[in-house]
């Protein structure tokens, strides 16, 4: 069962995550304004090759005149790609950052928690941090069956130990 709060507190897995969709997303726009780039100069370079064979070429004129449109059309299309943000584009995925528990939450958690053998060194349950975390002898409102009362150097989330 998760608590209405849960969505502010990411695990270092997420922060990992949402990092590499960053960077997957960064590299995606450089190469699709890249690619863009190349069509509008290419589009463009050939909108003016066919102006200059409709204008030098009477009985192709026609045919050199309507290709020349539609590349000059499909150029600036790239280009507004190329420049600015192209349409029907995901957006940027924001960064998420670690949010620490209050106390509150941490009543909350530890009253709900099952007991837990003490473990030297463990994971957080909260972000995920695997070291040895610093610990304090339980007080009021604590667990009645804690030993110990660890707490993240990381998230601040506090979990008792038997």
């Amino acid at each position: 069962m998760a608590a209405s709060w849960a969505w502010r507190h990411p695990t270092l897995v997420d922060l990992a995550q949402r990092q590499e969709a960053i960077a997957d997303w960064e590299a995606m726009d450089r190469g699709w304004r890249r690619l863009a780039r190349q069509l509008s100069v290419t589009c463009f370079a050939l909108a003016v090759v066919g102006g200059i064979t409709a204008t030098l070429v009477p009985p192709v004129s026609f045919a050199a005149a309507m290709s020349t449109g539609l590349l000059l059309m499909a150029s600036v299309l790239c280009a507004r790609v190329w420049w600015g943000d192209p349409p029907l584009r995901d957006p940027r995925p924001q960064p998420l950052a670690l949010v620490a528990f209050t106390a509150e939450e941490n009543r909350c958690l530890m009253a709900s928690q099952a007991p837990e053998p003490f473990r030297a060194v463990s994971a957080c349950p909260g972000c995920g941090d695997f070291a040895a975390h610093l610990f304090r002898t339980p007080g009021g409102g604590d667990p009645g069956w804690a030993a110990i009362i660890r707490q993240c150097a990381v998230c601040q989330r506090e979990w008792a130990q038997a």
